[in-house]
């Protein structure tokens, strides 16, 4: 596919029937019903855990208001750079990303998992799914990055500002070597490291590292279950280009929510009962 390619609008039809409107979606506590797909994950009485991963410029702080109102279980992850995990962020890619995110859900549980990703954190799932294989009962992208594979997830939100990112990384990388994001009092980093505060300047080293990295998904099962979240006053990703991102991601659900980009911070309640709904199905 040609770059321009990726702009394209994708048709309607197929993706349309799939998206529930703000008055459809689920208003409470699901009930454990099975989920309702014909990928047929293995036979188990265990919730699964839910697994959040943070966009660009951001941290697992991001969820904790969504993790309040949650009725299931859930991990917010840190990837490598920031938080938990402090490390040089013009040296962290996907590669490093996603090992680091498999290593904590491995430490988090053995058992299954619903794996919640937004923003640029969708560029991370296809390989954490392959890794983890059928423990992942469904992916839920909120406003997240995907694409076909070979192609870049940022460049099929905008392709304009993936090449801007690219055309920046020497000056991206060199505003945060040495350098790991300190979002708050409570985090630390360890000597040898400086801390870096400019939320901007991290979320565009996110945003060229993994961002613009050739998504692969290879042993991604295609059946898996796959529920896109689409914020519909999103300026960042406006809703046409939500549609390409979901159809990238092969998304068999569409929710839309009446909510901007970080849709956690502004609409908590309703993404908490969404990730029930989606946990709770896959019981």
């Amino acid at each position: 596919m040609r770059p321009e390619d990726s702009l394209r609008d994708p048709p309607p039809a197929d993706l349309d029937r799939l998206a529930r409107p703000e008055s459809d979606q689920p208003t409470g506590k699901a009930a454990c019903s099975g989920c309702r797909s014909s990928w047929m994950a293995p036979l188990t009485t265990a919730v699964p855990l839910a697994v959040l991963v943070h966009g660009a410029g951001d941290t697992a702080r991001v969820w904790s208001s969504v993790q309040r109102l949650l009725a299931v279980p859930s991990e917010a992850l840190d990837l490598p750079g920031r938080g938990r995990h402090p490390s040089d962020l013009a040296e962290v890619d996907l590669a490093c990303a996603v090992d680091q995110a498999v290593a904590d859900i491995e430490q988090a549980t053995r058992g299954p998992i619903v794996l919640v990703a937004h923003s640029i954190g969708g560029a991370v799932s296809p390989p954490v799914v392959a890794a983890l294989g059928v423990r992942v009962r469904q992916l839920v992208h909120i406003a997240a990055v995907s694409a076909p594979e070979g192609e870049m997830p940022l460049a099929i939100a905008s392709n304009e500002f993936a090449n801007r990112m690219l055309g920046q990384a020497d000056v991206i990388e060199a505003a945060v070597r040495g350098g790991t994001y300190v979002a708050g009092p409570r985090d630390e980093f360890p000597d040898g490291l400086r801390p870096i505060t400019d939320q901007m300047a991290v979320t565009r080293v996110d945003s060229l590292h993994l961002g613009c990295a050739p998504t692969t998904w290879a042993g991604v099962d295609p059946g898996l279950p796959r529920t896109f979240v689409r914020p519909m006053r999103d300026r960042l990703y406006p809703p046409t280009s939500q549609m390409r991102l979901a159809e990238a991601m092969g998304a068999t659900e569409i929710i839309e929510v009446d909510a901007g980009h970080n849709a956690m911070r502004t609409a908590s309640e309703r993404i908490a009962v969404i990730i029930d709904d989606v946990v709770l199905r896959c019981c």
